[in-house]
C-alpha cells in the first residue's frame, strides 16, 4: 500500500481517484489503449491541421486537439513542432483514435504533482521509482529498511491530513491552552517557564511573519505587464466567469483594462461559487504570463458589496469615459454641416474607443453603396492602429475588428439574426465579448428596428452614422451622427434618396 502523493490517503500506488485530475502524468506505453482517459498527460506538438493540433503522447502514441477543444483560435497559437505541451485525454476510440483536450496548465508546477503511467507497472510510479537503485554498504538490512519506510509513510500520511488548519482552529488551540494555564495549580514552575518561552517565541514569529508579508501594491490592469512574476492587487468588476477543466477563470476589469484570474480548488471544481458576472472584488495573486496573454494566479478574493462595490463601478465607468471619449474633434474638411455635428463625432468616436478599450470586437455594417464603402473603411482604418496598440497577439486584427457590407440601406430582422448567432458562437468558442456594432450609411430609418431591437435582447451594443437618423432610431441606439437629421429628403452621391417622405 502507498498513499496518495496530495491528500495522504492510503491507496494502491500513489494517487487516489479524487485527486487524479490534479496530477499530471508521462506515458511510458505503446499503444492508445494503454492511455487512461481522463487523465492529463504531458505531450509534445508533432504538426498542425485546418481541424487542430496533433500531439504526441509518450514515444509511440499520437492524439488530435480538435480547434473545438481550444481556448482560442486555432492561428492565434504560438506553438511549435517539437513544443511540450499538456492535454487531457477524453476518449480512445475503437480505432485507436486518440481525442485530446486543452489544459489551461502548461506547466509541471501548475499540477500538484508528476507521476509515471508505465502499463508494465501495477500502478503509476514517482519520477524517482524509475531510476535504478544506487547499491550503499551503510543501507540498514531489509527488516530496518521496511520500519523505516513505514514510519515515514506515517509520518507523510499524518502530516498530510493535518496540513491544512483554519484560522478558527490555531485561535482555539491557543485558547485551550491560556485556559489550562489558568485553572491549574499544579503546574510545575518549570513548565510555565516553558510555555512563556514558547509562546514568546510564537508571538516573535508571528510578528516576523508579518513583517515578512505586507499588503501587495495596487496596480492598474493596464500596468499589469510591468509586474510579471510579483504578487499585486488588483479590483474590478467581473465580466465572465467560466469553468475549464482545470482553474476557475474570472475575467476582472477596471477603468484600464481586463484580465483573466485563475482561481484553483481541485481541477474542474468552480471556486468562489458566489461570485458571478458582474461582481465586484478585490483579488490579490500573482502576475503571469500563459502563452503571449497576462494571467493573476489568484491567491485570495474579497467580494465588495453595497458603497463600496457602487464606488468601484463608478470609478471603472469614470475612467473609461474619460479615457474613450476626446477632447476635441479635428476635422480635415472645413464643412458647416460637419462642424455642427462636433459633439455627436466625438459621441460616436467615444464609443468606439470604448469598444476597442474594454477589448470588445468593432464590427462595421455598412451599406454597399460608394458612401458606404468610403465611411466603412475610413472607420475600419482609424480602428486597427487602436486595436494594435491595444493587443500583442499578431492576429489581434482579425478578432477585434472587422467590416461587413449589407445589400440595401435597411437593417432588417435577417440580418441581425445573422449577426447575433455569429457573435454568440465567437463567445462560445473563442470566450470573445458582445461586439459593437457600427452602421455607415444604413440604419437610420425607422425599417432598421426590428434588426436593432433583436441586438438589444442580447445587450450587443450599436451607433449610427448616416445621412438621415429618425427620432425613434436615436433612442435605439448608444450613439447616432447624421447631418441631416432633420431633413425631410436627402439626395445621396449615388442617386438615391434617404429620410422621410
Amino acid at each position: 500500500m502507498g498513499s496518495c502523493i496530495i491528500c495522504g490517503t492510503s491507496v494502491e500506488g500513489h494517487i487516489c481517484d479524487i485527486h487524479e485530475e490534479d496530477a499530471v502524468f508521462e506515458f511510458r506505453g505503446s499503444t492508445p489503449e494503454q492511455l487512461t482517459p481522463g487523465r492529463y498527460y504531458r505531450g509534445t506538438v508533432d504538426g498542425f491541421a485546418e481541424f487542430g493540433v496533433f500531439v504526441d503522447i509518450g514515444d509511440s502514441v499520437t492524439g488530435l486537439l480538435h480547434e473545438s477543444e481550444l481556448d482560442s483560435r486555432l492561428e492565434s497559437l504560438d506553438w511549435q513542432p517539437g513544443d511540450t505541451v499538456y492535454v487531457r485525454v477524453t476518449n480512445v476510440r475503437d480505432n485507436g483514435n486518440v481525442d485530446l483536450s486543452w489544459s489551461i496548465r502548461q506547466a509541471d508546477e501548475e499540477f500538484r504533482g508528476v507521476l509515471i503511467d508505465d502499463p508494465d507497472e501495477d500502478h503509476e510510479l514517482l519520477p524517482e521509482e524509475t531510476d535504478e537503485p544506487v547499491e550503499d554498504e551503510s543501507t540498514p538490512d531489509s527488516a530496518e529498511s521496511a520500519e523505516t519506510e513505514s514510519t515515514a509513510s506515517e509520518q507523510t500520511e499524518a502530516t498530510s491530513a493535518g496540513a491544512v488548519r483554519t484560522r478558527e482552529d490555531s485561535q482555539t488551540g491557543g485558547g485551550t491552552v491560556g485556559a489550562e494555564e489558568t485553572e491549574s495549580e499544579t503546574v510545575s514552575a518549570t513548565t510555565e517557564a516553558t510555555t512563556d518561552t514558547a509562546e514568546t517565541t510564537d508571538d516573535e514569529a508571528d510578528a516576523t511573519e508579518t513583517e515578512r508579508t505586507p499588503e501587495p501594491p495596487s496596480v492598474d490592469v493596464g500596468d499589469l505587464d510591468g509586474w510579471i512574476g510579483d504578487t499585486v492587487r488588483i479590483t474590478g468588476e467581473i465580466v465572465d466567469a467560466r469553468q475549464t477543466s482545470g482553474p476557475t477563470v474570472f475575467e476582472l476589469r477596471d477603468g484600464t483594462g481586463t484580465v483573466d484570474c485563475a482561481a484553483f480548488v481541485e481541477a474542474g471544481v468552480r471556486a468562489y461559487p458566489s461570485v458571478e458576472e458582474g461582481a465586484v472584488v478585490e483579488i490579490d495573486g500573482e502576475v503571469r504570463e500563459r502563452r503571449g496573454e497576462l494571467q493573476v494566479e489568484t491567491e485570495e478574493l474579497e467580494l465588495f458589496e453595497g458603497e463600496q462595490r457602487e464606488a468601484v463601478l463608478d470609478e471603472i465607468e469614470s475612467t473609461l469615459s474619460e479615457r474613450a471619449r476626446p477632447d476635441e474633434i479635428e476635422l480635415l474638411v472645413d464643412d458647416e454641416a460637419v462642424a455642427a455635428e462636433s459633439e455627436s463625432i466625438r459621441d460616436v468616436v467615444g464609443e468606439i474607443r470604448r469598444a476597442v478599450l474594454e477589448d470588445r470586437p468593432v464590427i462595421v455594417r455598412h451599406s454597399a453603396t460608394t458612401d458606404g464603402y468610403v465611411g466603412g473603411a475610413a472607420i475600419e482604418r482609424a480602428v486597427l492602429p487602436l486595436v494594435r496598440d491595444r493587443h500583442d497577439r499578431r492576429d489581434a486584427e482579425y478578432h477585434y475588428i472587422d467590416r461587413r457590407p449589407l445589400e440595401g440601406d435597411v437593417y432588417g430582422l435577417d440580418d441581425a439574426t445573422t449577426d447575433v448567432t455569429r457573435m454568440l458562437g465567437d463567445r462560445e468558442r473563442h470566450d470573445e465579448n458582445l461586439p459593437l456594432l457600427v452602421f455607415v450609411a444604413v440604419g437610420g430609418t425607422e425599417e432598421s428596428l426590428d434588426g436593432f431591437e433583436l441586438l438589444d435582447v442580447y445587450d450587443a451594443q450599436r451607433v449610427v452614422v448616416d445621412t438621415v437618423v429618425e427620432p425613434a432610431i436615436a433612442g435605439a441606439v448608444d450613439a447616432a451622427l447624421a447631418p441631416h437629421a432633420d431633413a425631410t429628403a436627402v439626395d445621396i452621391a449615388d442617386g438615391t434618396t434617404r429620410g422621410p417622405t
